[in-house]
């Protein structure tokens, strides 16, 4: 029994000893609070995007996603505002809202790409005889990949082009009027007409 006192005796901590340790364990868990604060800031901060860098342009279409076209996106903003526009009686549109949105309309250009990927569209549907590798390499670079080469052609959009529907080129198109179909078909699935026009 004395020898198990003395044991116990031994394996206790003198009091300075016992309050370094609670000090020291003290500390470590201020420590981990001050993570735990600074990664929930940087976690609030995140999800509600408070830098102002979340609202430049090169964000949005990180956000977004990849473009077809530089300026894809706000040519469709541009549309949003003019549609929203049209119906602002009906819908109460506020002031303030209308004249943004005007603003957008009438300070905003189309983008030069849109006439540049129309002009190029033209161009690869020239000759019949090179309609499929010229549309072909054409779509390539706005986000399609080509998926079958039987007698036609299928490209489907890559990831990221959400919304862009498969386009089937044939290898040997009818006339001259068929080539024309075909340009005005791709641009209808790309939705450029309603970007180019005006009002």
């Amino acid at each position: 029994m004395l020898r198990a006192q003395r044991d116990r005796e031994k394996s206790r901590l003198t009091a300075e000893e016992s309050e370094q340790l609670y000090i020291e364990e003290i500390k470590n868990l201020q420590d981990k609070i001050g993570q735990f604060e600074q990664q929930l800031s940087i976690n609030l901060a995140a999800s509600f995007g408070t830098d102002d860098s979340e609202f430049s342009t090169d964000n949005l279409v990180q956000r977004v996603g990849p473009e077809v076209y530089s300026g894809e996106i706000s040519d469709r903003l541009r549309l949003a505002a003019k549609t929203t526009l049209s119906f602002a009686d009906q819908i109460g549109l506020d002031a303030r809202s209308r004249i943004i949105l005007e603003r957008f309309v009438t300070r905003l250009p189309v983008s030069p790409a849109l006439a540049e990927l129309s002009q190029d569209l033209a161009r690869a549907t020239k000759d019949p005889k090179r309609v499929a590798s010229e549309l072909t390499s054409l779509l390539r670079r706005h986000g399609y990949a080509e998926k079958s080469d039987n007698r036609h052609i299928r490209l489907e959009a890559n990831r990221g082009y959400e919304g862009l529907e498969a386009i089937t080129i044939p290898k040997t198109p009818s006339e001259n009027r068929g080539l024309k179909n075909l340009r005005k078909q791709i641009e209808r699935t790309l939705g450029m007409t309603k970007l180019t026009s005006k009002s």
